[in-house]
């Protein structure tokens, strides 16, 4: 979206929860806060009867008009016609719907757009959740990202997303992903790329660098959704610019520096990856984007289809994947239940166990339920403090014992709160040596 830093308030916009918009669209709920604006979970009504579920996103800049509303959407209208041109259903499937935009004239001419409502979680949540996602799950979801990108890099001309990464990707309760936020989507041009340098720099391909987007760069973002998914780690975290590194010089810095740096194969990092997947996760990440193995989502779409699927899922692995979404929704008890069933399966890998106890013991936390969540996690560490592969560091390892003290006093018992803080001090203490 194109918007100005200007005319913005700075009034509460959580006020605005309960307010109707043109008498059509009544704001249920505070979603969430980005530079553009404020999202709210909302009711769409016909003639006052509600009938379905919407999400509407209200600017924080005031003062707007007909013509700056068409710039800021600009992005937003060439994706709701692009859209309107594909005739891929299952692209469409996984691209999030515009519904509506307009100006709020009686509540200082903030602009608003109304979109289809996903109910679910980021894939940046489920990372944090997962710490390395399984490599079954992590292709399902690397599948559906191409199928919806597919649908756009396929039409003439091509439209580029530009801003791919793990917080701009939904994934529904029913475990089905939806790409969002095309702020940066761009048509390209009669001379074969996309001008302009956008996007979020972590996830930029070194052509965007350079301001020449193709829809190899989108490619290029995607294998670093999929490094990052498997294996808990940006391909690139190890870059670490000099301190005084002036900030106009750091695009410069990165794009060196990625030219002669090659992360370690996925597979080194998690043992569920095989050799194929890694294959195609380091084409992805190829510097030259002529070198790149995908010059779009469909063809990465189509290796990734080929690609044996690694093992199905154990009873645990569905369950964690089971309590991940009831988590996400809010729902600790259900959360609860998915999460204790798993412990029943006698087969479980030891990251498996080790991530099913750590989730029911963050539950049972945030249901107060510290005396259960001490034994849960106390366990967990039993799996982990002699396993290199679970908490690969020693900070790691002192903040999972963080947590176990902070519910032993909770509780509380403050002899096994001290147990556990000497512990973590002698993990810190061996972590600066």
């Amino acid at each position: 979206m194109n918007y100005r830093s200007d005319s913005f308030t700075s009034i509460d916009m959580t006020s605005f929860v309960g307010k109707s918009i043109q008498g059509k669209y009544t704001l249920r709920e505070y979603i969430d806060e980005g530079n553009f604006g404020v999202l709210f979970k909302s009711e769409q009504q016909f003639l006052d009867i509600p009938v379905r579920r919407v999400a509407v996103k209200i600017s924080k800049q005031t003062g707007l008009d007909i013509e700056k509303v068409k710039d800021i959407f600009a992005d937003v209208f060439l994706l709701t016609a692009a859209m309107d041109e594909m005739t891929d259903s299952e692209a469409k499937s996984h691209l999030v719907h515009v519904y509506d935009a307009g100006i709020l004239s009686g509540e200082g001419d903030r602009a608003f757009l109304v979109m289809e409502y996903v109910d679910g979680t980021t894939l940046s949540n489920q990372f944090k959740s997962y710490r390395q996602v399984p490599a079954s799950l992590m292709m399902k979801w690397a599948r559906q990202i191409c199928r919806a990108l597919k649908g756009l890099h396929t039409l003439v001309p091509p439209v580029l997303h530009r801003d791919l990464k793990p917080s701009n990707i939904l994934l529904g309760i029913d475990c089905n992903v939806q790409v969002v936020d095309f702020g940066l989507a761009a048509k390209m041009t009669l001379h074969g790329f996309v001008p302009g340098v956008a996007g979020t720099i972590d996830y930029m391909a070194p052509e965007t660098i350079l301001g020449k987007s193709v829809p190899a760069s989108d490619v290029y973002s995607i294998g670093i959704i999929l490094y990052e998914g498997l294996t808990g780690k940006h391909p690139f975290a190890d870059l670490v610019p000099l301190i005084d590194l002036p900030n106009a010089m750091y695009n410069d810095w990165l794009y060196k520096q990625k030219s002669i740096f090659r992360p370690v194969p996925p597979s080194s990092l998690n043992n569920t990856v095989t050799h194929d997947l890694d294959d195609v996760v380091m084409g992805c990440l190829e510097f030259k984007q002529t070198e790149r193995q995908y010059h779009n989502a469909e063809a990465l779409l189509r290796v990734l289809e080929k690609l044996e699927t690694p093992p199905p899922a154990s009873p645990g692995e569905n369950s964690l994947e089971k309590g991940h979404r009831w988590r996400a929704e809010g729902n600790w008890e259900e959360a609860y239940i998915a999460f204790k069933e798993g412990l029943k399966a006698s087969a479980n890998p030891k990251k498996i166990r080790f991530a099913l106890l750590n989730e029911l013991g963050e539950v049972l936390i945030i249901m107060r339920n510290y005396k259960e969540a001490a034994q849960w996690l106390v366990e967990a560490w039993e799996i982990a403090k002699n396993s290199g592969e679970i908490l690969r560091s020693r900070l790691e390892r002192a903040n999972f014992l963080e947590k176990i003290v902070q519910v032993f006093l909770a509780i509380p018992n403050n002899y096994q709160a001290n147990k556990y803080e000497d512990l973590k001090k002698a993990e810190l203490q061996n972590s600066r040596r």
